[in-house]
């Protein structure tokens, strides 16, 4: 019934909401209407989350977030990898339980496939103590071990693959690029389905 009368479009860039296609019957709105519609604009914007409201219906973003030992590497990766595959559903972090700089040969890799590397950056787990999050997907088997009790965890995912860091193997960092983003690929395929 409402959402003949009023519709509010709510844009990622942060814009007011406007109104628009107005079948009202009179000047006046329904108060009900217009405070159901203001508390739902307040609490995305207090989120900071990107929504879409369209009559009733709103839409929120997977967050996942990536977690191995180091966070030079593989999270990295994969933060970047999720962000490239499907920025529009997904929201990708990562994390490392002992965070170290992250190793060039990551951003190099990236680069080579034509992944945006902005806004990488190493980060330990506790900077999102208190946060929500619909998938944590460890990298690696220590990882897994130290996050099993997670708060705010949907579904922990273990997916292990081998350090690059670490790795004799010649071209290590294209290949643990490689399975991460086929891994990457099947998560957003089977995820995204209604």
């Amino acid at each position: 019934m409402f959402p003949a009368i009023l519709r509010l479009k709510l844009t990622k860039s942060g814009e007011d909401p406007k109104v628009f296609g107005m079948k009202a019957r009179s000047s006046h709105m329904p108060a009900i209407a217009i405070q159901f519609y203001f508390t739902t604009y307040l609490s995305m914007r207090i989120f900071g989350k990107p929504y879409l409201l369209r009559g009733l219906a709103m839409t929120q973003m997977i967050r996942v977030l990536f977690i191995c030992v180091a966070n030079a590497a593989r999270s990295q990766l994969a933060e970047a990898l999720l962000r490239h595959t499907d920025s529009e559903r997904f929201e990708a972090f990562s994390a490392g339980t002992e965070p170290r700089e992250i190793d060039p040969r990551t951003l190099a890799a990236l680069a080579h496939l034509g992944v945006n590397t902005g806004g990488l950056h190493s980060k330990s787990i506790e900077a999102f103590a208190g946060e929500r999050f619909d998938y944590i997907v460890t990298l690696c088997d220590k990882s897994s071990l130290e996050c099993q009790a997670l708060p705010g965890a949907g579904e922990v995912l273990a997916w292990n693959f081998e350090d690059p860091v670490t790795s004799t193997q010649p071209d290590a960092f294209r290949h643990t690029l490689h399975e991460i983003h086929e891994r990457i690929k099947m998560f957003v395929l089977v995820k995204s389905k209604p």
